[in-house]
């Protein structure tokens, strides 16, 4: 959840390589114990992650 860059690398590497499916991904950030907030921004950001790759 520190959200640092390479975090952001390694999950970009997951989703790209099909480790890891969006869905999954964004089921798994809307059960994190953080503000409302904190999880719409990880969630709009592995959507938009998505769509570049």
């Amino acid at each position: 959840m520190a959200f640092r860059d390479k975090d952001r690398e390694f999950v970009l590497t997951l989703l790209a390589e099909e480790f890891l499916s969006s869905t999954t991904l964004v089921e798994r950030v809307w059960r994190l114990p953080v503000p409302h907030a904190e999880r719409e921004r990880i969630a709009r950001w592995v959507h938009l992650s998505v769509q570049e790759l």
